[in-house]
Formats: C-alpha cells, structure tokens, sequence
C-alpha cells in the first residue's frame, strides 16, 4: 500500500532532494569518509570493495584486468611470506616434516626472492603444494596465535596450482585478499545517485598514524575496521601488544578526539567468518580477561561489540556497528548501503532537517 502524503510533506520531499542534489553535487562538495583502524584490520580490503560496488569515471572501472595483473606480485609475496613462516615455526617448535628435500627445496627458493623478485612458478608451486599437504604444517598451524601469518595464507596455499599456473590472472576473490601494508594516505572518489564521495584510507601500523591528522578535517563520518579474529594475536610491530586491546585503545582515543565531537562512528567488526571458525579452540578471555561468557561466537561477538561500543561516552554522537566480512562483496555491499542511508541522515541533519 502506498503512503499518501500532504502537499506541504511533498513540498519538504522536494526541498530535500534540492538541497541533496545541489549543494552535494557540485565539484567542491565532497562527502569525505575517513577509514580508520590498526594494520590487519581490513581496511584496504574494504577499499577494494569500494571500487567494484561503486565504479568511478575517476577511477579504474571496477578491479580491470590490468589492476588485477598487478596483484601478482603482491600475492606471490604474500604465499612466500606465509610458507616462510611455517618453516620458521616448524623449527622453532621443533616438528619434523616428512620429506626433508621438500623442505630444503622450498628454502632455496626463498634465499632467492629478493635478489629475483621472485613470481609463484609451476615449479615452485609444486614444492608449496608438497608442503602444504605435508602433517607437520597442520601441527604448525594449530598454534597458529603464536604464528605472524596471514588470514588469507590458507585460501592462497589451498588454490596454489592455480596462482602457480603460467596464464594465472588473479580474480577480484584474490585480490580480496591479497595483502600489502598501507603506506602514507590513498583517497578513492565515487558517486552513488549523483552525491560525490571521498574514501580517505591511511595505514594503520603505529609508525604511520602520526600522518592521520592530516586528515582530519570536513570528516562526515569515520569508517573504525576491527578484525573480531585478532583477539588471539600480537601486533607485527610490538609481540607484547594484543591486537585487540590496541583496536580498543585506539577506538577510545579517536572517539575523544576533538576533531569528532559531532562525528557520527561506524565500527565495522570485521573477519567474521575467521572469528566463527576460531572461537570454537581459542577463548577470548586472551583479550578480555574478565569475560565469563560462553565459548559460543555469537555470545563472543556480542561481548566484543558492547566492549566497543562502551568507548562512546558522548551521548550526542551516534555510534553504529555492522558485523562484516569484507572479502564478501555482497555482504559488504548490503552493509555499504546502510552505511549510505547514515550518511545522508548526517547530511540532511547538517541542513537542519
């Protein structure tokens, strides 16, 4: 059934759409959403994200071909990353492979990354192969919270014949989940229904958050990335740090920032498919200590998210929270156009309606 309005409710429906379609798309006005959160969080990911959903005439159309080829690097260094790790906790925790030339195989392709910016070839994604299927990799693995390794090392190692094939062209899946440190600030221009969009992206190791105030300034809303699956983990730059308690501390200082007193929040509580899997071995009492919940990932979850949530102690700036898994596109997709519907919301409340 149709809702019927009055003729002064249509008049104040066409002012909106005036004021939207006016003031918001002229060149100078920009809606500027800041992307924030520690490294490993997602947030580039979601970068990604943006450039399929919303394609751009200033940006590349989507992930082209050519931007994906791209990736190839990155991904080959991400699968050479990984296996060096494992071999590196295979040592140290003293676990015994089954095949000893497969091992030294693999190591000898390793000494000669660097010098040959080395590309996953067939012959080398034979040897990975051999040794992802090896047993001791699956022990190594079970203390994988003790590992520096990539959420995405196991999807990477488990379609290696493919990425090691010689026509291999990285698919949007791949590059979803192809992982290089974020360096300096990245802006992504998009339009949805004719309102233009900034996405500022900034890196989120320790050393790179001193550039963030550089970016602070005509923010419409913050975009906070956390990885709910780092509750178990250590930061790359400092192996006393939980990753979690570092998300959280800097979730409450961006909150308290002066620059956001009226900036409305969206915390994205990413990696949930990775939380699902790993609640089940692995408890969050190593993050939160007084957490006498459940060993049960929606009772986890919504612990984490009220933990978060907590951090907000102005009541006149809204704080909105989306579980996300941001290598899903259609996920994020649904999850951007609510994000949408919030920014506008803002915008209309600026105009005073």
């Amino acid at each position: 059934m149709g809702v019927c309005m009055s003729n002064e409710e249509k008049q104040r429906s066409r002012e909106l759409d005036r004021i939207i379609h006016k003031d918001f798309s002229a060149e100078k006005k920009v809606t500027k959403l800041l992307l924030l959160g520690t490294g490993e969080s997602g947030k580039s990911t979601i970068v990604k994200q943006m450039k399929i959903l919303h394609p751009s005439s200033e940006v590349d159309a989507g992930l082209s071909s050519d931007e994906r080829l791209k990736q190839k690097q990155t991904i080959s260094t991400n699968i050479l990353d990984s296996v060096q790790s494992i071999l590196d906790a295979i040592n140290r925790f003293g676990i015994q492979v089954a095949s000893e030339d497969t091992k030294t195989a693999v190591l000898d392709a390793l000494s000669r990354r660097e010098e040959e910016n080395l590309l996953i070839t067939p012959e080398i994604g034979v040897l990975v192969g051999s040794l992802w299927k090896d047993p001791a990799v699956k022990k190594v693995l079970e203390r994988r919270a003790e590992l520096q390794i990539l959420d995405s090392a196991d999807y990477f190692l488990n379609n290696i014949d493919r990425i090691s094939s010689p026509d291999y062209v990285p698919t949007e899946a791949d590059v979803l989940r192809a992982r290089s440190i974020t360096t300096g600030i990245i802006t992504v221009p998009f339009k949805v229904n004719g309102l233009k969009f900034e996405l500022v992206d900034v890196g989120g190791q320790r050393s790179e958050r001193k550039k963030w105030i550089h970016c602070f300034d005509l923010v419409t809303a913050v975009m906070f990335i956390i990885a709910l699956s780092e509750y178990d983990q250590v930061l790359y730059e400092d192996e006393t740090t939980n990753r979690m308690k570092e998300s959280l501390n800097l979730f409450q200082q961006m909150l308290n920032s002066p620059f956001f007193n009226s900036t409305p929040f969206i915390l994205f509580l990413n990696k949930e498919d990775i939380f699902d899997e790993k609640i089940r071995f692995s408890n969050i009492t190593t993050a939160f200590e007084d957490y006498t919940g459940g060993q049960t990932a929606e009772e986890a979850k919504a612990y984490i998210k009220k933990k978060f949530l907590s951090m907000n102690t102005n009541s006149k700036r809204e704080v909105y929270s989306f579980y996300t898994t941001a290598t899903d596109t259609n996920l994020v997709g649904n999850v951007l156009k609510s994000v949408q519907d919030i920014i506008l919301k803002q915008i209309l409340n600026w105009q005073g309606f």
